[in-house]
């Protein structure tokens, strides 16, 4: 966070290649690529690779400069705050921030690790049952009937 003010945006440092394993091997793959593109029949169809310069095309370190310039995500990140039953993880199991009042992380970035498909419905998941947690908590010593999340999806509503 970079501030208290929750108006400020977030500082957001996704450490790619903060690791040089992972840069060397985004550099093997760049050169797999560009070996590949000199294949015979892929030179029949690419009159001239364009990115990275061909006077890089066997210089590692000029790759890496390469690689580092033009590598992002693909918008889906998670656990940059994973949930956990230890004192060490940033959410507790009801995904709320440990150490802050009144404040819960309810997207991806709670995943401990990545799922291996689309992050979309794992998400859409955590958001119903991150919402439950939210509603039972606020409504816990209430007497209240509370509207249910699933009330809503399954069309039964009811007047509070």
């Amino acid at each position: 966070m970079r501030s208290k003010d929750p108006k400020d945006l977030p500082i957001i440092r996704a450490n790619y290649f903060e690791n040089e394993s992972d840069l060397k091997a985004m550099v093997e793959a760049v050169k797999l690529g560009l070996k590949f593109f000199n294949t015979q029949n892929m030179r029949e169809i690419i009159k001239d690779v364009i990115t990275p310069h061909p006077d890089i095309h066997t210089d590692d370190s000029a790759l890496a400069e390469f690689v580092k310039d033009n590598s992002l995500t693909v918008f889906h990140p998670v656990g940059s705050c994973a949930m956990g039953g230890s004192d060490d993880s940033v959410l507790d199991e009801y995904l709320r921030v440990r150490g802050v009042k009144n404040l819960r992380v309810v997207d991806s970035a709670s995943f401990p690790s990545i799922v291996s498909g689309n992050t979309n419905a794992p998400v859409i998941m955590l958001a119903y049952k991150g919402s439950e947690m939210i509603i039972d908590e606020h409504y816990s010593k209430s007497k209240k009937k509370v509207l249910r999340v699933k009330d809503l999806i399954s069309g039964i509503f009811f007047v509070c």
